[in-house]
């Protein structure tokens, strides 16, 4: 019976994913997934404290004259006064700097995970505890307080074969922190550009600003309330005026904003990793007609005139790349892509360097129609 659940479930939630990809339009994207409301943000928030109950792998006196100091303020606020002197041993506490980020209207209550990460000579944080700690906010107000035991992740790989966990100076508290004050958030304000003269508006910001983009989601919004409520003021943010009788369910209207779609445009671009020759390609981006010879790979493409395709006969493009041994890999396309040219090279065994060096000579060429970026 319970299997048949099982399976009766994994078959909804696959049929659910299937609908969902059937409404959305080809190639279109939510709003939601592109952009955020200005004001809807995260924040960082941090503190120092204690790790205790480790077993001799904490902090040395001598290396960690403030570990001392630490241990001492939190027995004085527990009612005990300890001359620092008298602690010879402090190995199983760790001083560690505490961060964590509070998300988007968070209340008072809710629990956030943090990290702890060692700021002193401790060599391990395995099996302790965090004392708790308060976290501040940039303005000096503390945001949330945390607790609770340290978890490494100790080992990497599944089943009883994983490796062990090197860094052991840096762990996690699941939900470690319950926060204390909520960061105000101000959603709705008057327009400052006078895009919209005294009337309050919303802003959108884009993930990555770009121009078309910014037109297109404006229009989006524009189109389905079927009124002029968005303008673009820039390729990163969109200005949208909230109508009078949305301003009581703000928060349904910003709902219904997120989920209309567009089809977000971007910059072709082709990112090499140049440790691993891995090459990621933001589309189909075209190769003009270039020679290149280069660490004994020659690359040769060769493409129609303007108006040649139209003519009979017309002759296709053509991407030949050859080694200094004699292998030659040649193909004829409608057009020469930088799928086509990884493809080539890869049949060749050229090495990571060899494809860096050869898509730096198309792009210092003028023959990559994209941005080259090399990591």
């Amino acid at each position: 019976m319970r299997g048949k659940w099982q399976m009766s479930l994994f078959g909804a939630l696959l049929l659910a994913g299937m609908l969902l990809a059937l409404a959305l339009p080809a190639g279109a994207t939510r709003i939601k997934d592109i952009a955020r409301f200005g004001g809807v943000r995260e924040n960082q928030i941090y503190g120092i404290g204690l790790v205790a109950g480790l077993q001799g792998t904490g902090d040395n006196v001598r290396n960690s004259p403030y570990a001392a100091e630490l241990v001492v303020g939190m027995l004085k606020n527990l009612g005990f006064d300890v001359d620092p002197q008298q602690l010879r041993r402090l190995d199983n506490f760790a001083v560690v700097m505490v961060t964590a980020t509070l998300p988007p209207f968070a209340k008072p209550g809710d629990t956030i995970d943090v990290t702890v990460s060692a700021i002193g000579s401790a060599t391990s944080l395995e099996g302790g505890v965090l004392l708790q700690t308060a976290l501040k906010g940039a303005d000096g107000k503390v945001y949330a307080v945390a607790q609770g035991p340290v978890s490494l992740g100790s080992t990497i790989g599944g089943g009883g074969a994983g490796r062990r966990n090197r860094h052991l100076t840096t762990g996690r508290v699941p939900e470690g922190a319950i926060v204390e004050r909520a960061v105000p958030v101000t959603l709705i304000r008057p327009d400052p550009d006078r895009i919209f003269p005294e009337e309050p508006v919303l802003r959108l910001n884009l993930s990555h600003p770009d121009l078309t983009t910014a037109t297109q989601v404006a229009g989006a919004i524009n189109q389905h309330f079927g009124e002029e409520l968005a303008k673009p003021l820039d390729g990163s943010t969109i200005a949208i005026l909230v109508p009078p009788d949305r301003r009581a369910r703000l928060i349904e209207f910003m709902s219904e904003v997120e989920g209309l779609t567009v089809k977000a445009d971007q910059r072709a671009k082709v990112v090499i990793n140049q440790r691993t020759g891995t090459v990621v390609v933001g589309g189909d981006v075209e190769v003009l007609p270039v020679a290149i010879a280069q660490s004994g790979i020659s690359l040769v493409i060769t493409g129609q005139s303007p108006g040649q395709e139209e003519q009979e006969g017309g002759e296709e493009a053509a991407l030949t790349a050859s080694q200094a041994e004699g292998q030659v890999v040649s193909r004829s396309l409608a057009q020469v892509s930088t799928a086509d040219v990884v493809a080539a090279l890869n049949a060749l065994g050229a090495t990571p360097e060899q494809i860096v060096a050869i898509f730096e000579a198309l792009a210092a060429s003028g023959a990559l129609l994209a941005e080259l970026e090399i990591i």
